[in-house]
């Protein structure tokens, strides 16, 4: 969030500002992820991991569309406050496997 609020108060632009705060995003929420939040998994799928974090980008571009007419700060906050929720959910329901008990 703090990159993509970096980024807009340079470029002015949500959407750029939003990509930026995404690509950095993905990269050490796939990481700590598999390193840390399911450790325990057998395995990861990054392919899934990107679907997941693809389609979560998708809903925070159609959020900063649609929030438009509101202060870019509340805009850039509900797009991205949502993502991390949705990523935490399918990752630990499609993207990891875990062993069978």
């Amino acid at each position: 969030m703090l990159v993509a609020h970096l980024f807009y108060w340079v470029i002015e632009d949500r959407i750029p500002a939003s990509l930026a705060g995404f690509c950095l995003a993905f990269v050490f929420s796939y990481l700590a992820h598999r390193r840390f939040t399911f450790h325990d998994a057998v395995k990861g799928s990054p392919f899934r991991f990107v679907i997941v974090a693809g389609s979560g980008f998708l809903f925070s571009l159609f959020v900063l569309n649609h929030l438009a007419g509101f202060p870019a700060w509340v805009a850039l906050t509900l797009s991205i406050g949502v993502i991390p929720l949705w990523s935490f959910l399918m990752s630990r329901l499609w993207v990891f496997s875990f062993p069978q008990s």
